[in-house]
């Protein structure tokens, strides 16, 4: 389902986890967007993840995110 709202708000989060695959010394990223009332959370493992996500709600006609 579209949202329809003209307004979106959420808290954005960042963090950096520890990979652990074996010779791999840096970590992944990991986002997540809260609402203020903390009802709704989406998490993403990769920026074009949240990047698709935010498109999927400020673009109509565009693809749904995934």
């Amino acid at each position: 389902m579209r949202p329809s709202a003209a307004y979106h708000s959420y808290l954005l989060r960042i963090r950096r986890v520890q990979d652990r695959a074996p010779g791999r010394s840096e970590g992944a990223w990991r986002f997540s967007l809260e609402s203020p009332d903390g009802q709704e959370r989406h998490t993403f493992t990769s920026l074009r993840g949240l990047a698709a996500f935010l498109a999927f709600l400020v673009e109509p006609d565009g693809p749904g995110p995934g």
